[in-house]
């Protein structure tokens, strides 16, 4: 709308980033009007080209030509542990039947029983509980937490989400701490313990997904940074890493964080 040549690069075949996945979840789905209006509006703009499928590399951009550069590569899902509870990794090396958020989306084997286990304390928890509860998994979730989801109080949607979750037959605990990780024959062995008494027992499951916390996706964001000898020679006057890329939040944040970036496009400051 400023009157600049945007080029904006998409790595994968559809844009919308981690609202592609969540918003498949259930009662999740009026989320992919966030996406959609601002692709509906930047297929009407002239000055805007759209790349599908051009997952860009530090020497891509560098012959870009481009004088600022907004990294918006989003985060990833931890799948050991860290997280609010535990501020050390649960696993010091990955297992298979452990998986994140990142992994389930991206199609990785899930077996019943399921445990899920949130120290996020947002919506993914429950909707990914009741999503495998809708296919019939055996679903168990956890949290430290007194409520499920238990930030979504802020946004009056705590109450439906556990009496939906009960509906389904899921099994929630909460109040209760993830002490250990184990395989076993039947699969993971889980040492889990009340948060108010440390009485630990054990839980068998087939899977278990940690919904702990996110890292940036900075990668790209860290090459660039590596050689910014060589931005003045590529015309490039800066550098920024916008979104989850920056600090990998709510959505409403992400969306805020592009829509400042643009604004202070033109200011001599530090971000």
């Amino acid at each position: 709308q400023r009157g600049y040549e945007v080029i904006l690069a998409e790595a994968g075949a559809r844009l919308g980033g981690r609202l592609c996945d969540e918003a498949a979840l259930p009662g999740l789905a009026s989320w992919l009007r966030v996406a959609d209006h601002r692709i509906h509006q930047l297929r009407r703009m002239g000055n805007v080209r759209i790349l599908p499928d051009n997952r860009l590399a530090a020497d891509d951009i560098l012959g870009a030509g481009c004088q600022q550069v907004f990294l918006a590569t989003g985060s990833r899902w931890r799948r050991d542990g860290l997280g609010r509870q535990h501020r050390a990794p649960l696993l010091a090396a990955p297992i298979a039947q452990v998986l994140g958020p990142s992994e389930v989306f991206a199609g990785a084997p899930v077996a019943s029983p399921l445990v899920i286990y949130d120290d996020d304390h947002y919506v993914l928890a429950g909707a990914l509980a009741e999503r495998f509860a809708r296919a019939g998994f055996a679903v168990t979730l956890l949290t430290p937490a007194s409520k499920v989801s238990a930030w979504t109080e802020y946004t009056l949607e705590q109450p439906r989400i556990h009496a939906r979750l009960l509906e389904l037959g899921v099994q929630v605990a909460t109040a209760v701490e993830l002490l250990a990780i184990t395989p076993d024959t039947a699969g993971l062995a889980l040492s889990i313990s009340s948060i108010h008494e440390m009485r630990p027992q054990r839980l068998e499951c087939a899977s278990l997904v940690l919904v702990t916390m996110r890292d940036p996706d900075d990668e790209l964001a860290q090459a660039l940074h590596a050689r910014n000898d060589e931005w003045a020679d590529a015309g490039i006057r800066r550098v920024r890493c916008v979104g989850d890329a920056l600090a990998p939040g709510t959505v409403a944040a992400a969306v805020y964080g592009g829509h400042r970036a643009a604004r202070e496009l033109d200011l001599d400051i530090d971000p």
